[in-house]
């Protein structure tokens, strides 16, 4: 097998004269001269390699500068291919996650601009499987070049990859080979389902099907760390250069040599350098030479315009899908709170007893303010997935131990849980660090007893080095996604943090999909149980018709669908009014009995006193852009008025015109989720609050304590109110949403 040797030495080598030629003395103390390099033996060939694309767009690191982008990779293959002649081109691995665009397009188009760009070979990076085994596989299928992997098999033991291994291609005359390592499986969701083998076992292996290929050169394509790659080039030394991931998210390209003076190279992230490698191989003497350069790929490369255009079309159509707001922070939250929250999202969409996410899971930090879902998918890029299990305290225990043994400063491993508290002592050997652990109400957490956990599928299959739930009861089917978790949490609150309510859990409605709707106040199960519209529908309550009854109408666009009965089948009416980005209200504006319809922009209320298309009817300016709006009667004349809700103040008007509140109210807590009804039928609507599943009625325009509190449903329901039976009595009904599909 050739071996490698420095430029400067295979330089040297070929400058000596055949006639000079260097000696060395034989067993009898005669020399005998070293064989020369032949004339044409040199063969020379390019690799181009770039890895970790996470963006079409540059991205911004914290310097100001910027690094990567499709179009500019595009210049810069260009401007090489005119160059050097006939480059291989290598994608390192990871382009399904990491980052909004990621976690929205999954890394498709990645894939579609790699096989017009003319990539060669490409290597699986463990982010490549973020959204699951099956979305690998089509993303794999998708590409018209060989995406090889080493280190990734089946539970069957059969490589994942379809291309196997390695790879040979030709650069000019060279004939290289390509293997390709991956690790940390276990941080995705297809751990379980994929599994990596030894690196070390694995690369030999490979090297090996390359020798009886005959190939000039072994390059190793490495999603492994810096140490673990020079762990498999001491075992494995017929490897003539290792091209591997980058060191850290924001640090330099990095070239690097092990003892014996073989290259290891690393690029930027984001794909912000290409690395070039010359390879020389002396065919004659078998020695091999590489020559590494780093080229940027930065603010001073021009873009293809035809790359440039095809970004910019992705990003209209990403901010046009992920401009629509899902609530707000009321002050800035960083990474460690808003693991916590994520957690809650998990618990309470499964109504679980406690929701554990892992603190490395969570990528950015969230300003105070409205929350987009760019925003919360920035939070959580990755797509991972979220499952139910059933657990015992002992594995509680064990599992926080491995947790913060994984990170004890918060990343990684580390445990952000809902439901559960706990103390720990860094200082403590692995096994006594929990000190402490209490659920919401402050009693312990029981070894021996059981509890219903929402976690990451990441974690529950052993992620982070967190085994101790591998064994645990599966509760769900499939795994929904943390984004879609944490999205439905944010509607349903309006604002985060939530702080968690008091009241055990109550009896659920019916175990169905849709509308639940209860006539009373005493917990039971639902009087009325039906679906109509469609899951994405913006869901609006009221009499439409005046016949004392509330039912069920739903939004698409600018377009509102009437039912008259509580009851699914086709809309009786649709409604046209507004735009279709409006916030919109419901209410009787002129006390004629019939509800109809309002919009919001900004605060300004448009109001029609007519179920049908046309001019608002009147119009007014009431509270700040940012309120949260209320409707309801607040003095018992028949008409309903706007409130706004500032933290746990209520500022109610009685009047259809601007001005000051008539009435200021202090409430519950600011981060309460708020309804507004006439809980006792007396014609004036009051306020009610609800934390978790637990609702906390006050029939007084007031503060104090509540007059009733009652569970109904499940956390993760979205609440609605009206009169559902016509007895001039407002109750509950809750929305129960499916969970998504699995994969």
């Amino acid at each position: 097998m050739p071996h490698s040797v420095s430029t400067a030495a295979l330089a040297a080598l070929l400058l000596l004269p055949a006639a000079i030629a260097p000696e060395s003395p034989s067993d009898d103390g005669s020399t005998t001269e070293e064989p020369t390099a032949q004339p044409g033996s040199v063969v020379t060939g390019d690799v181009l390699y770039f890895q970790d694309v996470k963006e079409f767009e540059p991205r911004l690191w914290d310097d100001g500068s910027e690094h990567g982008g499709i179009a500019r990779l595009a210049t810069v293959l260009d401007q090489q291919r005119t160059e050097l002649g006939d480059p291989l081109v290598a994608f390192g691995g990871e382009l399904a996650g990491g980052s909004v665009f990621g976690s929205f397009y999954r890394g498709m188009p990645f894939v579609e601009a790699f096989n017009e760009l003319g990539v060669d070979v490409g290597n699986l990076g463990n982010h490549d499987f973020d959204y699951g085994e099956a979305h690998a596989r089509e993303l794999m299928d998708a590409a018209d070049f060989p995406w090889i992997s080493a280190s990734f098999v089946d539970v069957d033991g059969a490589l994942v990859s379809p291309d196997g291994a390695t790879h040979v291609d030709r650069s000019g005359e060279l004939a290289v080979g390509f293997l390709a390592l991956g690790g940390e499986i276990d941080r995705t969701v297809a751990a379980g389902s994929v599994l990596e083998r030894p690196q070390v076992e694995a690369a030999r292996e490979a090297v090996a099907d390359l020798q009886a290929e005959e190939v000039d050169v072994v390059v190793l394509l490495s999603q492994i760390s810096r140490d673990d790659t020079e762990v498999v080039m001491e075992q494995v030394p017929e490897i003539d250069l290792a091209l591997r991931e980058e060191n850290d998210a924001q640090s330099p390209a990095e070239i690097h040599t092990t003892d014996d003076g073989r290259y290891m190279v690393a690029p930027e992230a984001d794909y912000g350098t290409v690395i070039h490698a010359r390879l020389s191989v002396d065919r004659a003497t078998g020695e091999v030479a590489v020559d590494p350069e780093v080229i940027t790929v930065d603010e001073g490369v021009d873009e293809d315009p035809r790359w440039g255009a095809e970004s910019d079309r992705y990003y209209a159509e990403l901010d046009e899908r992920l401009a629509d707001r899902l609530g707000e922070a009321t002050r800035r939250l960083d990474v460690a709170e808003l693991g916590v929250i994520v957690a809650d999202s998990y618990r309470e969409y499964f109504g679980a007893d406690i929701g554990w996410q892992n603190g490395g899971g969570i990528r950015a930090e969230l300003p105070a303010g409205t929350i987009t879902r760019r925003a919360a998918n920035s939070v959580l890029p990755f797509g991972n997935g979220v499952v139910h299990i059933e657990t015992t305290g002992a594995a509680l225990r064990t599992a926080l131990e491995q947790g913060i043994e994984s990170n004890p400063e918060g990343g990684n491993g580390f445990p952000r849980t809902a439901g559960l508290t706990f103390e720990f002592d860094p200082d403590a050997p692995f096994g006594r660090r929990v000190t402490s652990m209490t659920d919401d109400s402050g009693e312990p957490i029981e070894a021996d007893a059981t509890y219903t956990v929402a976690i990451s599928q990441f974690l529950a299959n052993g992620g982070d080095g967190v085994d101790a739930f591998l064994d645990a009861t599966m509760l769900s089917d499939g795994a929904l996604v943390d984004i879609d978790a944490f999205g439905a949490y944010l509607e349903n609150h309006g604002a985060i943090p939530v702080e968690d309510g008091s009241g055990a859990p109550g009896p659920d409605p019916d175990p169905l999909l849709g509308y639940f709707l209860t006539n009373g106040w005493d917990g039971g199960r639902a009087d009325h149980a039906f679906m109509f519209g469609r899951h994405s529908d913006q869901v609006l309550v009221g009499d439409w018709d005046g016949d004392g009854i509330d039912t069920i109408s739903v939004r698409r666009g600018a377009e509102t669908y009437l039912n008259n009965a509580p009851r699914g089948g086709a809309a009786e009416a649709v409604v046209r009014y507004g735009r279709a980005g409006d916030e919109v209200l419901v209410g009787d504006w002129d006390g004629d009995g019939v509800d109809t319809l309002g919009v919001r922009r900004g605060a300004t209320y448009h109001l029609r006193n007519t179920l049908s298309d046309g001019p608002a009817d009147a119009a007014l300016n009431y509270g700040r852009p940012g309120d949260v709006v209320l409707v309801g009667d607040w003095d018992g004349d028949g008409v309903d008025t706007i409130a706004v809700r500032r933290g746990a103040e209520y500022l109610l008007s009685n009047r259809m015109t601007d001005g000051w509140a008539d009435t200021v109210v202090i409430y519950g807590r600011s981060a309460d989720e708020v309804l507004a009804g006439d809980w006792d039928g007396d014609g004036t609507d009051s306020l009610t609050v609800r934390r978790r599943n637990a609702f906390f009625v006050n029939n007084l325009l007031g503060g104090g304590p509540a007059q009733l509190v009652m569970s109904y449903g499940r956390a993760g329901d979205a609440v609605i109110v009206g009169d559902w039976d016509g007895d001039g009595t407002d109750t509950v009904g809750v929305r129960r949403m499916p969970a998504p599909a699995a994969g």
